[in-house]
């Protein structure tokens, strides 16, 4: 049976819009009755089932599976019957959720009952499966990159083991291939994509999304030997065969890292010869979707400059004749489109006549808050709403979701969701974060929620007496005081020696860039201490136990009351200087100034969802929409470094590195795809040393220079960890290509 179902798109959409908190410990009869509302028949809604857990067990959530599993499991046994096909995949699935989790007993008995069903599994044994997801466990949790590879070629050698088809050898093969080439271990990865390139040929086993992925391993292997322009043959070859198949490569393992990087690759290597033109064309092809009209306005004037006029015309036109939403859309990309061809006016003429025209696109948080319908969330979840997202950039390797709602008298309501790294509904990391920022001066209002300490009761006080005897009479302010263990930024940027060029430093604390501290760093000897408090911490009780062998990239973290004293000393020096949010950068004694932004992004692409900057101010809390860093700012030309996850991809989203045009920035660095935080230190560490070193040194050269110095980065073992494209060729250049 093919491990693929149809969608269920009533149960997904009632999973992600209703208020499902319940799921998590809801009885069987209640969830029969919410699948009864939406009208799913039974098999509909147990293949729905074992897709949510089976993507849940591969995207990093097992708790979240294991759950869903147990629930849907006595539910669809009675209606459908123990022999049933379905059945017994959702068996496999709901297995393979508890190992990941260390149930190894129920994982056992699960698969013994899959195994009785006769003529039910493709595969006799999911071993090679669970060594994969144990592998890359490993590598996610930075525990042992040694035994991660160790592990991978356990899963090759079992899924050589009579009575695997020959497909899955093929899958684990490429899939291994992959991993060693990342990882800088190219002859392996050479033989094992040689060998399944050999099964294919002799199998008869073409398929796209193997296909595809074997080329953009061939691309990688040429891109990481210097051979740039025999990458890009392969890049394209690989797009062509993506367009085709129309469903990704590598559909259910890993799409984020694999799907998504070849164009993005081929656009960052053309960026290192030189031919930017080509690179933003490509990417905008690669984005259709979001990118459509921006495409189609390239492909209409052929990237010439001087088409200014012709941009605003255009741009212009679809704004009066677009609606609300659709010109949002239109005008980012016209804006972003001739901002690329150094045509900053016809932004500014853009900028003018789209706000003329829509006077509440730069809403005060009253005005919206005014706007919204009672108990309506502003911005749904700090970060992933029920942890769909892995939370790659997190310090421990899991993700929190934090609900918020801005409240029409301004406050600002916190909700507790969803901690993936335990599946409670409590998240020691989020309440440990306010903690932090409350030891760092910041005065942030929690008021006390009646509605959150119902349901924490209710859940019984056996599982929650702890963070029940802290919800006193004085609310969630005694938390501060409780010892929670405090969660370290998420960014690792350690300055060079001419840190004094950055006029301006924002260091984010959440996953989404919602909640940053601005400092002025240009006088502050102790800015490596507050830096470093950014590194991983060994200590952190959901690490493994295992040591931190010898590919570990970070320095060891700072002790708790070291972390707070610097994060004091961040505050103090924002307190003493309330105009870093009024005044431009100020100007250093370079040709630009320089603005560093640093945060983890998650892209939003409903306009209705702002995010917002939580500020200190003289009354308290203070809240300003990331759009009033765009049109609040005066950049003053200054070249913009946002060297978060996909801050330049997306034009009209929020937050958007892009956006900050409109605030006159002289060019802007960032990435249109998801990065790595470990080659992203050693990316703007090697970018800054070029700065810092050659007072002639162009943006574009010093971003070439560090992209290069990236991929043949070297760890103490002489490897090369981030040769792979995908950790380098993200990094691009917004305007300003000819500085």
């Amino acid at each position: 049976m093919a491990e693929a179902w149809p969608a269920a798109p009533d149960l997904e959409r009632a999973w992600r819009e209703e208020d499902w908190i319940g799921a998590f410990s809801i009885e069987a009869a209640d969830f029969r009755a919410r699948l009864d509302e939406h009208g799913m028949e039974d098999r509909a809604a147990l293949r729905a089932l074992t897709r949510l857990v089976r993507i849940s067990t591969l995207g990093g959530n097992p708790g979240l599976a294991r759950t869903l599993g147990e629930i849907a499991l006595p539910l669809t046994e009675q209606s459908l019957g123990p022999e049933d096909p379905d059945v017994g995949w959702a068996l496999v699935w709901t297995a393979l959720a508890h190992r990941t989790v260390g149930e190894r007993p129920q994982a056992a008995a699960l698969l013994e009952r899959a195994r009785s069903l006769s003529g039910v599994l493709v595969d006799p044994d999911p071993t090679w499966l669970q060594l994969l997801k144990q592998a890359e466990a490993n590598y996610e949790r930075g525990v042992s990159l040694t035994r991660a590879l160790e592990m991978y070629r356990e899963a090759v050698a079992a899924a050589r083991v009579p009575g695997v088809p020959r497909s899955r050898l093929v899958d684990v093969l490429t899939w291994s291939a992959w991993f060693h080439v990342q990882n800088g271990e190219h002859d392996a990865a050479r033989e094992y994509l040689d060998e399944a390139e050999r099964l294919v040929r002799e199998e008869g086993l073409e398929h796209w999304a193997i296909r595809g992925t074997q080329l953009a391993l061939r691309g990688d292997l040429a891109a990481m030997d210097g051979r740039l322009e025999e990458a890009l043959g392969f890049y394209e070859q690989t797009s062509i065969v993506y367009d085709r198949s129309r469903e990704g490569l590598f559909p259910g393992l890993s799409q984020r890292r694999i799907g998504r990087y070849p164009r993005d690759a081929a656009a960052g290597l053309l960026l290192e010869l030189g031919r930017e033109r080509e690179a933003w064309s490509t990417l905008q092809d690669w984005n259709g979707m979001e990118w459509e009209d921006a495409f189609r306005i390239a492909q209409w004037h052929e990237l010439e400059p001087g088409t200014a006029a012709r941009h605003d015309s255009l741009g212009t036109e679809l704004l009066r004749t677009r609606s609300d939403f659709r010109a949002v859309t239109d005008q980012a990309s016209a804006r972003l489109l001739a901002a690329m061809l150094g045509t900053r006016a016809a932004v500014w003429r853009l900028e003018g006549e789209y706000h003329r025209r829509h006077p509440l696109a730069r809403p005060t948080p009253e005005d919206v808050a005014a706007r919204l319908p009672p108990g309506a969330a502003l911005t749904g979840d700090l970060f992933s709403q029920y942890g769909r997202s892995r939370g790659k950039g997190s310090p421990a390797g899991f993700c929190t979701a934090w609900s918020y709602v801005l409240l029409g008298d301004g406050t600002l309501r916190w909700h507790p969701l969803y901690d993936s790294r335990e599946g409670d509904l409590v998240s020691e990391s989020g309440l440990a974060t306010l903690r932090l920022l409350r030891a760092g001066g910041w005065n942030i209002r929690v008021p006390r929620d009646p509605d959150l300490d119902r349901q924490l009761r209710e859940l019984g006080r056996e599982r929650w007496g702890p963070w029940l005897d802290l919800l006193d009479e004085r609310g969630v302010d005694r938390l501060y005081a409780e010892g929670c263990y405090p969660l370290p930024p998420h960014e690792c940027l350690v300055l060079p020696d001419g840190r004094d060029l950055i006029d301006r430093f924002v260091v984010s604390y959440t996953p989404s860039a919602l909640l940053l501290l601005a400092m002025p760093v240009w006088r502050q000897p102790d800015v490596h201490r507050a830096l470093v408090l950014a590194s991983p911490r060994r200590d952190h009780p959901s690490e493994r136990a295992d040591p931190p062998g010898d590919d570990v990239l970070f320095p060891e973290p700072l002790q708790v009351e070291e972390e707070i004293a610097a994060v004091s000393m961040w505050a103090d020096s924002l307190e003493t200087r309330r105009d870093v949010w009024e005044s431009p950068p100020r100007r250093g004694d370079r040709s630009f100034p320089l603005v560093q932004l640093v945060g983890h992004v998650v892209v939003n692409q409903d306009p209705e969802q702002r995010g917002l900057v939580v500020r200190t101010h003289e009354d308290g809390i203070g809240l300003v929409d990331f759009e009033r860093l765009r049109y609040g700012w005066d950049f003053g030309n200054a070249l913009v470094v946002f060297s978060g996850c996909q801050t330049i991809v997306d034009p009209w989203a929020n937050p958007s590195g892009a956006g900050l045009l409109g605030a006159r920035a002289g060019a802007i660095v960032g990435t249109w795809r998801e990065v790595d935080d470990r080659a992203s230190v050693v990316l703007m560490r090697e970018f800054y040393r070029v700065l810092a070193g050659d007072p002639s040194a162009s943006p574009a050269r010093a971003l070439n220079e560090a992209r290069r110095a990236t991929r043949d980065w070297q760890d103490g073992r002489g490897r090369r960890p981030f040769a792979h494209p995908a950790y380098w060729a993200a990094f691009g250049l917004v305007a300003g290509f000819d500085d």
